[in-house]
């Protein structure tokens, strides 16, 4: 098989190749004059039935987003609310009551507001990955997982701390772009995706738990809670924008192999 190098990275693969397998370059015109890609490479391949991804990674992104924007703004006012209940404390407030009624007030909209946004992330997430996963046979890639588990990873006690990375990871892997060679190993994921999900567990099972565990019924223990939900509100945020790229990378990579398959298939058709 003739080689060519790809102009944005300088990587060289595949004549056949529409997209670069090391950056995701998409090639000008087709590469005429190169070898057919050998059949058993396209076994299985049904680049046809391949479901578009572009609709629900980007309001996936959109909601990512949100959650990141929200957890920020949250984890500034509730900077203020702790200084709030510090002055409180010291009987140095001298603001007006309503004004500390307001405050608190902002602190629970916001909470409402980043509990709503997460529980629409998490659905996102299931929608997006289940088609990332759907799509992988008709890109001649054996699941390594059942398809129940994109679901139902995310709601079984302690699995779901690791099956749902677990997913992401082989779902990346199996989509590397690359037709003449077999998919890497999931271990040789970005470490973003490593990462981003020992943050969330960090932000959810950690920190979330804490938070619950320390009365704050008095006025002496509100600002310890509330330093926790800083913490959290910070984590999250940094999560939401960590997933960001974790979803960008699976998306590309698997619609770069769809239009190599598409490709080989013109040119070597089974």
């Amino acid at each position: 098989m003739s080689v060519v190098e790809c102009p944005n990275c300088g990587q060289s693969f595949g004549a056949v190749l529409m997209v670069c397998p090391y950056c995701g370059a998409v090639r000008g015109g087709r590469p005429e004059g190169s070898s057919p890609v050998a059949p058993s490479l396209l076994e299985g391949a049904d680049p046809s039935s391949f479901r578009d991804l572009r609709g629900v990674t980007l309001f996936l992104q959109f909601v990512l987003t949100g959650v990141a924007v929200v957890g920020v703004v949250g984890a500034v006012n509730n900077v203020s609310y702790r200084n709030l209940l510090g002055e409180l404390l010291a009987g140095t407030y001298r603001g007006t009551t309503q004004e500390a009624l307001d405050l608190e007030a902002r602190v629970q909209l916001l909470a409402t507001y980043r509990l709503v946004l997460y529980l629409l992330t998490i659905v996102m997430m299931i929608v997006w990955l289940y088609r990332v996963y759907v799509n992988l046979p008709h890109l001649a890639r054996e699941r390594k997982y059942k398809q129940g588990w994109v679901i139902g990873g995310w709601f079984v006690p302690f699995l779901n701390l690791v099956r749902p990375f677990s997913l992401i990871r082989d779902a990346w892997a199996k989509s590397a772009p690359a037709l003449d060679a077999p998919p890497p190993s999931s271990d040789a994921a970005p470490p973003i995706i490593t990462v981003w999900w020992l943050t969330w567990v960090i932000a959810l099972a950690g920190v979330s738990n804490i938070a619950g565990q320390i009365d704050d019924s008095t006025l002496e223990g509100a600002p310890t809670v509330v330093g926790w939900w800083i913490a959290g509100d910070v984590l999250m945020a940094a999560t939401m924008l960590m997933a960001l790229p974790v979803v960008r990378s699976v998306t590309r990579r698997q619609e770069a192999r769809c239009r190599n398959l598409i490709e080989a298939r013109r040119r070597s058709p089974v």
